[in-house]
């Protein structure tokens, strides 16, 4: 069972409001676990071709295969990066083309054997655990 100790802060940030400028959006949420230690923060900005995912991973195992999914609305769930967990903080970048930052629920670190570490959900996600609930 997965067992949050905390969500983070989200924000939502626009660009100027003119004819010719490209609206930003960017929104950020952080969580840990209390049963393994793990943490995860990400922080997504939406561009005209998709969303930007930078996320910051620790309190991995040493050795063990991991892979950051981000899983949308409707479920579908995509491979961000994969990595072998070998230092205390580990920095995970990557693209989602085609969705957009609304479409998306939360993110998932996970071993490549299966399970899941650490959950993040995004701010304002309907049915996201409340940090102090019981299972």
């Amino acid at each position: 069972m997965l067992v949050l100790a905390g969500l983070g802060l989200g924000a939502i940030v626009r660009g100027p409001e003119t004819d010719d400028a490209t609206a930003v959006a960017t929104v950020a949420a952080k969580a840990s676990d209390t049963r393994s230690g793990a943490s995860a923060s990400v922080f997504l900005t939406e561009h005209e071709d998709g969303v930007t995912i930078r996320a910051t991973v620790s309190g991995l195992g040493s050795g063990t295969r991991y892979v950051l999914y981000a899983v949308t609305s409707d479920g579908d769930s995509r491979p961000v990066g994969r990595w072998t967990g070998t230092s205390p903080v580990h920095e995970v970048t990557g693209e989602l083309s085609g969705v957009r930052l609304k479409e998306l629920s939360f993110f998932t670190v996970s071993p490549e054997a299966g399970g899941v570490v650490v959950s993040v959900y995004l701010p304002g996600v309907a049915g996201a655990p409340v940090s102090g609930q019981p299972d």
